[in-house]
């Protein structure tokens, strides 16, 4: 980049397809052998950028539009990570309390065989699993209702 003009076409690349080329700048073309190279291989992409069609401009309404879209499509992705850290979560504790369960039964059971009869630690088992449906099925129904109401009434940081 020799001259003004040269600086010029740079800026008229940089800007593309924003300008069209200038006399002067055609004119220049023909004299600058760096300047008509550079056109040369830009020439097929400076064609196909001219060929674009404007974008209109925004109205109002447009752009609440794109602005409600965006933040739904936010909203479902934050959805989307708090379902799977729920899924995690739960994948990584079920284990443990499918063992503590199997723990409680288990120990349970022969306590009451050993000290009653036989059949006192089978009602214990039945009994046992009962409880542990009811608080699982406590549990696991409160959750849609914890998160629907954390969603209305998120928690405000201090």
């Amino acid at each position: 980049m020799k001259t003004p003009l040269c600086r010029e076409f740079q800026d008229w690349l940089d800007h593309l397809p924003d300008l069209a080329l200038s006399k002067e700048l055609k004119i220049h073309l023909e004299t600058c052998p760096e300047c008509r190279k550079k056109h040369a291989q830009y020439e097929p992409v400076i064609k196909a950028l001219m060929d674009v069609p404007r974008p209109e401009k925004l109205s109002e309404a447009k752009i609440q539009k794109i602005i409600s879209a965006a933040k739904k499509e936010g909203t479902r992705r934050e959805n989307r990570m708090a379902a799977l850290s729920m899924g995690i979560i739960l994948a990584l504790t079920l284990p443990i309390i499918g063992l503590l369960n199997w723990l409680l039964i288990r120990l349970g059971s022969h306590v009451l065989t050993d000290l009653l009869t036989a059949h006192a630690g089978q009602v214990y088992i039945i009994l046992y699993l009962l409880a542990a449906s009811l608080a699982a099925a406590a549990v696991l129904g409160s959750i849609p209702l914890l998160w629907g109401y954390l969603r209305k009434n998120p928690i405000k940081e201090c």
